[in-house]
């Protein structure tokens, strides 16, 4: 079968005659006459170097030249060796010949650079064997070179009548010389599941790669490539199942020529635990079990650990209950980073040029008469930078205006919103309104006007809001360990609330997603019991992501860019995190990242992480009250 280009493969067409003597007798079966041969005339096609590499060694090469070249452009001299069949030992003819360019047994070159070459062999008729290999050295003296380094090898049975033209298609594979290894990209994040494509260039003794269906040595024998990933240094530090696949896997490990689909490196795509908190170096390798002297050039594939820079906030306090939310600048501000504070008078934190190496943060909105608890939400994906940001600023609701600085304009509405200081807020798209809660209130407030609608329960504690595709708000009664529902009717101001399901030993915050097939699904933050709790929008609890002891989950945020992903902020024997969720597969995985970070909260103090959210240039972002700092994470 022919092969494709750049394999070194040699396609021979064979005319064979009986040189003007019709008396010669037809060969037996099985045996020829050694006194009888016949003249076997080869033609051989070697394209050029601009038709095969277009001026780079490793470049992909047309699918027209793929399907016609066939031979090593760098070859020079080749041997053919003619067996009867059963004996590869004794040869009955051969033929050395010089096939580089300029050879009087080549032709003229084609439009494209590439050159035909006739050579003739004289060979027994009868059930032939015809061995060929090429060197990228001509012939001296009638012989190849002991310098010249073998290019290709191959055997192909066939048939010679004599006195009858014959055809031989003869393809010889490339000799492995080398093995060179090459990662694309050749780097992971370690919090990220990550699929890599390991090229493995099978090299001739002249560098030229290799692509036909096969490795051989010189004598034609095959070989197999091994692959391995270094396991020394561990990218998975611990995990929570014994029974968890390794953090990288290869497919295929094994090769016995070039995959038609590539080798895959997989990282840890079901394994649930902690990532090794250092930056790392893979080793990829590649080995043969051959008696020939196979070079390997291994690669190195960079795993990169989550780090993070910290800013300081003077007036962030580690006793605040109001934190509910963080929102981005909007346009061309898209770098300017919003999140509230409990210290002084309630205030709008505004971090400028926060994705530089000089951010700054500045109090700049909120007063006695109107601080701002509650945090932020917004149309559609305001949290990354479009939409409208709403905010509630004592007993009024209002808009953030693009900054810096920003500025906050009331809603269309000159109703004053019932509940003041929300601690908790969540835009509903469907009802064209904004969810909010403060203490024991849950409230509705279309911006535009019209009725609200509340909900109180006397001694409640409010955390995390989510709204799903159904506008149904979803929330959390921290102090009864209850996960509530409610919906709205925006036009005749009627709520509606479920009376709760207990739910965990210490919910906290909840996350509405969608997963790349269409299955929605809540995820709630477990701080009592180091669990993230996966529900249906039943709120039926379909799954328990059991965390590592010792981490306490906070804050849920979505991916801004894989549908179905979360991204949550914990705190570890006093050290901050980040953890990913992943719901499209199932039951959902996660990974997390711990350190290696000094203590950030004294002995006195409860590790408590606050308000989480991604920029639109992709830097996660996290609130820590207790340590007084705005972290700016790269994951």
């Amino acid at each position: 079968m022919r092969a494709p280009v750049g394999c070194i493969l040699l396609a021979l067409a064979v005319a064979a005659c009986s040189g003007g003597n019709a008396s010669i007798p037809h060969a037996p079966t099985g045996g020829t006459p050694s006194h009888v041969k016949v003249t076997v005339n080869f033609k051989v096609i070697v394209p050029s170097v601009r038709q095969r590499k277009h001026g780079r060694r490793h470049e992909h090469f047309s699918s027209r030249l793929k399907h016609i070249w066939s031979i090593a452009d760098n070859t020079a001299g080749i041997r053919v060796l003619a067996y009867a069949s059963g004996d590869l030992k004794n040869a009955l003819g051969s033929v050395v010949a010089n096939i580089s360019a300029g050879s009087a047994k080549c032709g003229a070159s084609d439009p494209y650079g590439g050159r035909t070459c006739t050579i003739a062999l004289q060979a027994p008729p009868g059930n032939d064997v015809f061995v060929a290999t090429t060197y990228d050295q001509p012939p001296a003296g009638g012989s190849i070179p002991n310098t010249a380094k073998e290019l290709g090898y191959g055997a192909t049975p066939q048939t010679i009548t004599a006195g009858t033209a014959a055809n031989v298609t003869l393809a010889l594979s490339g000799v492995l010389a080398k093995i060179q290894l090459d990662v694309a990209p050749n780097s992971l994040h370690t919090i990220l599941p990550t699929t890599l494509t390991l090229n493995v260039y099978a090299l001739d003794a002249d560098g030229d790669v290799i692509v036909t269906d096969s490795y051989v040595d010189g004598n034609g024998n095959p070989i197999t490539v091994n692959l391995a990933a270094d396991n020394t240094l561990p990218l998975i530090a611990s995990a929570s199942s014994s029974s968890s696949l390794p953090s990288l896997t290869i497919n295929p490990a094994s090769l016995t020529g070039p995959p038609p689909a590539g080798v895959t490196l997989a990282y840890a795509p079901q394994t649930n635990g902690i990532v090794n908190g250092s930056n790392q170096t893979v080793t990829i390798s590649a080995s043969t079990a051959s008696s020939a002297s196979i070079a390997t050039t291994p690669a190195k594939l960079a795993a990169i650990a989550p780090s993070y820079s910290s800013i300081v906030v003077t007036n962030l306090d580690v006793n605040n209950p109001y934190h509910g939310g963080i929102a981005f600048g909007l346009a061309s501000y898209s770098d300017v980073v919003y999140f509230t504070s409990a210290g002084g008078n309630g205030a709008m934190n505004e971090c400028s040029s926060c994705e530089g190496s000089s951010p700054s943060v500045s109090a700049t909105l909120g007063s006695v008469t109107a601080p701002i608890y509650g945090g932020f939400t917004g149309t559609g994906t305001a949290q990354y930078g479009s939409g409208t940001i709403y905010t509630i600023a004592g007993n009024s609701c209002d808009t953030v205006s693009a900054g810096p600085p920003p500025a906050l304009t009331p809603c269309a509405s000159a109703s004053a919103a019932p509940i003041p200081n929300g601690s908790g807020m969540a835009w509903d798209n469907t009802d064209a309104g904004v969810w909010y809660s403060s203490g024991t209130n849950i409230a509705f407030y279309p911006p535009n006007g019209g009725p609200v609608a509340t909900d109180i329960i006397a001694d409640r504690t409010i955390g995390g809001f989510a709204i799903d595709s159904t506008a149904k708000a979803w929330f959390i009664d921290t102090a009864r360990s209850t996960l509530r529902s409610c919906t709205v009717n925006a036009g005749l101001g009627a709520m509606a609330c479920s009376p709760g399901t207990a739910l965990g030993v210490t919910p906290f915050d909840i996350l509405d997603v969608t997963n790349t097939s269409g299955t929605e699904r809540l995820l709630v933050t477990d701080t009592g019991s180091n669990k993230i709790h996966v529900l249906n929008t039943s709120g039926n609890v379909v799954n328990t992501l059991s965390l590592p002891a010792g981490t306490t989950p906070w804050y849920l945020m979505p991916d801004n860019v894989v549908p179905g992903v979360a991204w949550f902020d914990y705190m570890a024997s006093g050290s901050i995190g980040i953890g990913r969720v992943d719901t499209n597969v199932n039951p959902p995985t996660f990974l997390m990242a711990t350190g290696p970070f000094a203590p950030i909260s004294s002995s006195s103090q409860t590790p408590t992480a606050g308000a989480m959210g991604t920029s639109p240039g992709g830097y996660t972002y996290t609130v820590f009250d207790d340590a007084q700092m705005l972290v700016r994470w790269n994951r």
